[in-house]
């Protein structure tokens, strides 16, 4: 069996609980916590398979060997006759399973094997069966209130002149209940003052113990699909599947398919859904990049940061794509070498903008090019986007786009 969901979710507290509630009703039993962690460690296999062992059989796990290979075999040998229940908490790697539980013959008639993980990916390729498969999903408002309760006040409900405040962080956290736990672990004895204060503040950034959970998924990436997940989270939460990934991406359907699996997006009626902390994760990702200076990130989507970007002309190579949903602000000059510097800008998706001297310069690894009621008569001379895959300019004034097209 498997409990799938995003990191926080509760996976491993909903194995506790059924661990606790049943493991006297088997001949033995084990919980394996934090197997990716301990996995990491050296010989960390060889001690979890020692601790399975050790714990099923009451046994010291001095009375077993140090090899991996010969401990499965005396997991095979030794327990397959038992009826157990083992939990393998926070799995991450196919190796694991292998080493842990390779096959449902190892164990008894009646066994139950539990795996926590956030990628169902891992599930599948053990051939979990899907109806044995069970999505985490996050709490509701009433469980949340009642979660949050617990930690900032000790007891199930709000105080009265509490109530108004503790649904605007029952709102930021989305059902998550490492999210619940940490804002009401933080603000139990607070004053309603310093409760306004740190939302203001964990809405600019979520704390980091709640970040560091998270990133957890994200550091387990490829490149590529690093790449895509800051996309969507900096730019495409909202819009189409179809639509820029795949102007951005050769063939990114396997990228996708990961990101699903590892519970950092969800697609909802052909559009692209995160769960809001997880989008902070990844503009707080960008931002580090480059903590004082916008210009040295990689994605810019913050009216301030992009006109400071264009007004100063600060950016850099860093910077692959901008995305502004709202017009540039028109009482602003920008500089008409703007984005000279840009030379890996791959997306530009910008509105109106103010350039009284014209614009110098943009870059031809362009593939995306949405500027709606852009304000030149004249793209720049040397502009020769041979990449772009995608051009919107509505409302704009522009009679020449670059040399040869009108």
């Amino acid at each position: 069996h498997g409990i799938w969901g995003m990191g926080g979710i509760g996976k491993t507290t909903l194995a506790r609980v059924v661990y606790e509630r049943f493991h006297d009703d088997f001949d033995g039993s084990s919980f394996l916590a934090n197997v990716r962690e301990e996995s990491g460690k050296h010989d960390g296999l060889v001690s979890l398979q020692k601790q399975l062992l050790s714990d099923v059989l009451f046994q010291g796990s001095a009375n077993f060997p140090s090899d991996q290979w010969q401990l499965k075999m005396i997991i095979q040998g030794r327990l397959r006759h038992k009826r157990v229940l083992v939990i393998l908490d926070d799995v991450d790697q196919l190796d694991q399973l292998e080493a842990l539980a390779g096959e449902q013959s190892w164990f008894g008639q009646g066994s139950r094997i539990i795996i926590t993980t956030r990628d169902q990916h891992q599930l599948i390729m053990h051939r979990v069966a899907e109806a044995q498969i069970y999505e985490l999903r996050g709490l509701n408002n009433y469980e949340s209130l009642k979660l949050f309760s617990q930690k900032a006040f000790k007891k199930d409900h709000p105080p009265k002149d509490y109530e108004e405040f503790s649904q605007k962080f029952i709102y930021y956290a989305q059902g998550l209940p490492l999210a619940l736990k940490v804002l009401g672990s933080f603000l139990i004895g607070r004053s309603r003052n310093l409760w306004e204060s740190a939302l203001h503040k964990f809405q600019e950034k979520p704390p980091r113990d709640i970040l560091d959970v998270l990133q957890i998924s994200f550091d387990g990436l490829e490149e590529r699909e690093k790449n895509i997940f800051l996309d969507i989270a900096c730019f495409l939460v909202g819009d189409e599947v179809t639509n820029i990934v795949q102007t951005l991406y050769d063939r990114p359907d396997i990228d996708i398919d990961v990101l699903l699996k590892k519970s950092l997006i969800t697609i909802s009626w052909g559009r692209f859904k995160m769960h809001d902390l997880l989008q902070e994760l990844g503009k707080e990702i960008v931002r580090r990049e480059s903590p004082k200076e916008p210009g040295g990130r990689s994605r810019l989507w913050h009216t301030k940061d992009i006109l400071h970007v264009l007004k100063n002309n600060t950016g850099t190579k860093q910077v692959q794509g901008i995305v502004l949903k709202t017009p540039l602000p028109k009482n602003e000059d920008l500089d008409a070498k703007a984005f000279s510097k840009m030379k890996n800008l791959r997306i530009l998706k910008i509105r109106s903008g103010r350039f009284p001297k014209g614009l110098t310069y943009l870059p031809n690894e362009l593939l995306l090019l949405n500027w709606h009621e852009c304000p030149l008569e004249l793209m720049p001379t040397g502009f020769q986007p041979n990449n772009l895959v995608q051009l919107k300019m509505r409302k704009s004034r522009v009679k020449q786009l670059w040399r040869g097209v009108v």
